[in-house]
């Protein structure tokens, strides 16, 4: 074979004499058994092993030739490969392209500053220059023999070796299995570079394990300072850091990103005004549209992290959440007396006997109704919920007016008092029989419904199948049917898992909520409006202290109990006791049972707050006059990766925004028309389109928009669409004062579009836009992101420039 390669003449016959000749040496000889030769190929044989003891044994003249071999299918690094090869170190082969990906990293190349910073994070510094330079030398000598100095064929080498550990770890999660020798390159990779003083570096890479864990240090860093009050610039870099690694995908890591993000969003509530001390005027609405949030992200950071350090900073962002907290309950205090009267609160807040002629009769005059109750459903779990909701193509509706953020539980806040009163219409206390003869009878209910299919209620014991865990057949088919116009089914996930005292984390979903998915897509085929609530909320139990017990319940006692600190004595009709008498805790603190994971019965913010959401399928064309479609709220602190700061437009653009908006709702009459018709004919002279604006400057071409008749020809053909000129104005002025893109998110929450209708939105407006299918509008699916080219718009409607 050796002399075939020297001797062949005919250049056709020596390339295809060499790939055979080598082909058969490499199986032969070094078990080389890829038919192809390029890195990934050398990298999965290197993971084999036996690759140094192979080549060693090779003779003399072949190790001078290899090169003859790797040259025609890695020519950007066949030297390199050679030398690692010649070092003994073949078995090291991706270890060293993962060590280089790390030396060789983008930030740092090309670098002349003294100090090398990680990406965004300016105040984080990771190396010394004059150290790194050493340090790449004393790699070249160990591992390449020291006479190598192809910088660009190293900084190859290793993003070919990412390359590979990708396709690598897609490859095993496809089969499920684990390639132990792969972690082993990820271990030997990091012990290279700790061994060259360089293991901070290892934050630079997205794939070594190292450097997810010197991420979370940075980020704990970073945590300990938003704590403290000062900036959050770093900890959001950081959090993006952690979920741009490659283990951001696993379960567990994911988690810890998880946690991260809520601590951030904590610490981003403390230094906006939203977590500033709220007025007693305004607690409620406040709990509603920020605690809520805030309570969500305070029980997962709850139970710490596997990491030391961000545990400790998940302690104190703990304890000074709560403190902020234990205020705002002392406020609330000051309103349980109104409450427990029925004073009408100015928040909207309706009393949960109230529900059903307030909010379920008048939706059943026009719609198939359920009302789904959550028992112990606080809002905190009720805005966890709400993500899945959307994920599983559902869609909040509000009314136009008059409309109701929440109810109001009875007091105290337990289940025969507020269930009772809720399925009931009226203030009573009761079991689960009592509510569903109340149920059935309800006048404005049995109004709604036929004498043959009356209201129909289901609790916990009705739901289930015998000898099954699926939904009971009875319950599917009225759910699912439109006989009856009215239905209700208690689901009691919430209040059963708090009754236990075991040490669990829950993630409210669909699917951990037994039946709860199952319940819902019933109610689906029928197309029915759910109305999803709950009777009370709760409280965790987080450092609480036990206060004896009594001969009231969980969180109440009697009235002659005597009130101690952090309680308050309530009388009134909406007190449901024999003498409308209760002494309740206003504090989250105090408890007068055993430890559980949860209590309810008293007077928190938590508990007396009940969430109310009105819910349709996704598929449902419009809603009916009088209601909108909103997407899922979230307050402003709280989309810290969503681009939370949106440039507010009622200050940047209100004179402009009136100005288009009256040129709009005007209409263009016969100035349109004309426009239009001038379009149509293409042998004409444009016509002189007059503007109502007075147009002096390049910062009113979104007016001129609207005049162009390249516009006016544009919605002449687009036919029915479900884009109007007033939300193509506000589209564009957002894209345009945030530097023309914006996420998704970003989007829905400020056109108050909800997600399931932006894509048929941004459609409508690329319909309108996108004139001969030029990119004005475009959609970057893979960062989510929405874009617009302002020159490409002023060209392609033939604005003024």
């Amino acid at each position: 074979h050796t002399r075939c390669l020297r001797t062949s003449r005919g250049l056709g016959d020596v390339y295809k004499r060499q790939d055979k000749a080598w082909q058969a040496l490499a199986q032969g000889l070094l078990n080389y058994s890829s038919p192809s030769l390029d890195l990934p190929s050398l990298f999965q044989w290197s993971l084999v092993g036996g690759c140094d003891k192979a080549f060693s044994a090779l003779p003399d003249e072949m190790k001078d030739q290899v090169g003859d071999w790797l040259k025609p299918g890695i020519p950007e690094c066949e030297a390199l490969v050679r030398k690692v090869w010649m070092q003994g170190q073949g078995d090291n082969l991706l270890a060293i392209g993962l060590a280089c990906s790390v030396m060789y990293h983008p930030s740092l190349m090309g670098q002349s500053k003294s100090a090398l910073k990680f990406r965004g994070n300016s105040a984080d510094k990771i190396a010394d220059e004059q150290n790194l330079i050493a340090s790449r030398a004393i790699f070249n000598e160990r591992y390449l023999g020291g006479s190598f100095a192809d910088t660009k064929a190293l900084k190859y080498f290793g993003e070919q070796a990412l390359n590979f550990v990708e396709l690598a770890l897609v490859e095993q999660m496809t089969k499920g299995q684990q390639n132990s020798r792969l972690s082993q390159s990820f271990g030997k990779a990091e012990q290279m570079l700790a061994s060259l003083d360089l293991a901070t570096l290892t934050v630079l890479s997205d794939i070594l394990p190292g450097g997810f864990r010197l991420r979370l240090d940075g980020m704990t860093v970073a945590l300990e300072k938003a704590v403290k009050g000062q900036s959050l610039k770093s900890a959001k870099e950081w959090l993006q850091n952690l979920k741009d690694h490659r283990l951001a995908r696993s379960q567990s890591a994911n988690d810890q990103i998880m946690r991260a993000e809520m601590a951030l969003r904590l610490c981003e509530w403390l230094q906006s005004d939203a977590g500033n001390e709220v007025n007693r005027d305004s607690l409620l609405s406040h709990y509603i549209d920020h605690g809520s949030f805030v309570d969500w992200a305070r029980s997962k950071i709850w139970q710490g992290d596997v990491h030391e350090g961000l545990s400790h900073v998940y302690q104190s962002l703990s304890e000074k959440v709560g403190k902020r907290r234990e205020q705002q309950n002392e406020t609330f205090a000051s309103v349980l007396p109104a409450i427990a009267r029925g004073d009408k609160l100015t928040s909207g807040l309706l009393p949960v006997e109230q529900m059903l002629d307030q909010v379920v009769a008048p939706l059943a005059k026009s719609h198939h109704v359920l009302l789904l109750v959550l028992d112990g459903m606080s809002q905190a779990v009720y805005r966890e919920l709400t993500v899945d909701l959307v994920q599983q193509n559902w869609i909040e509706w509000q009314k136009d007016t008059g409309h109701v953020p929440g109810l109001i539980s009875v007091l105290p806040s337990i289940t025969r008092a507020s269930r009772c009163s809720l399925l009931s219409g009226e203030l009573c206390d009761g079991v689960a029989a009592d509510e569903k003869k109340a149920f059935t009878k309800h006048a404005a209910l049995k109004a709604m419904a036929s004498t043959r299919f009356p209201p129909k209620l289901y609790h916990k014991g009705d739901l289930q199948q015998s000898g099954s865990g699926a939904l009971s057949g009875e319950v599917r088919s009225v759910l699912a049917g439109t006989e009856h116009r009215v239905a209700a089914v208690v689901v009691n996930a919430v209040d059963d898992q708090l009754s236990t005292n075991a040490q669990l984390s829950m993630d409210w979903k669909m699917d951990t909520i037994a039946l709860l998915r199952q319940v819902m897509e019933a109610a689906r085929e029928a197309g029915r409006v759910i109305i999803m609530t709950s009777d009370h909320g709760h409280v965790l139990d987080h450092d609480m202290k036990s206060q004896g017990k009594n001969d009231g319940g969980e969180r109440f006692k009697p009235f002659d109990a005597g009130v101690k600190a952090g309680e308050l004595l309530l009388t009134g009709s909406r007190v449901v006791t024999d003498n409308q008498q209760v002494i309740l805790p206003w504090s989250e603190k105090i408890r007068y049972t055993s430890q559980k994971m949860g209590y309810h019965g008293g007077g928190s913010l938590q508990e007396v707050m009940i969430p109310l959401g009105i819910y349709v399928s996704g598929g449902v064309e419009q809603p009916p006059e009088g209601w909108s479609e909103v997407p899922r709220y979230q307050p402003e602190w709280w989309r810290t990766g969503v681009e939370a700061a949106i440039v507010d437009l009622a200050d940047r653009a209100i004179e402009q925004t009136s100005k288009v908006e009256q040129f709009i709702t005007k209409g263009k009459g016969k100035k349109a028309a004309a426009a239009a018709e001038v379009m149509d004919d293409m042998f004409a002279a444009p016509a002189e389109v007059a503007s109502p604006l007075s147009v002096g400057s390049d910062s009113d071409w979104k007016s001129l928009l609207f005049e162009s008749p390249v516009y006016v020809q544009a919605r002449s053909r687009s036919g029915r669409t479900s884009i109007k000129d007033e939300q193509l104005l506000k589209l564009l002025q957002l894209l345009e004062v945030n530097g023309s893109q914006l996420m998704m998110g970003a989007l829905v929450q400020s056109l108050g579009i909800p997600k399931l209708r932006m894509r048929g939105f941004l459609a409508g407006a690329q319909k309108l836009l996108n004139v001969d299918g030029y990119p004005v509008l475009s959609i970057d699916r893979t960062s989510d992101t929405v874009k617009l080219n302002i020159e490409s718009l002023k060209t392609q409607f033939e604005l003024a420039q």
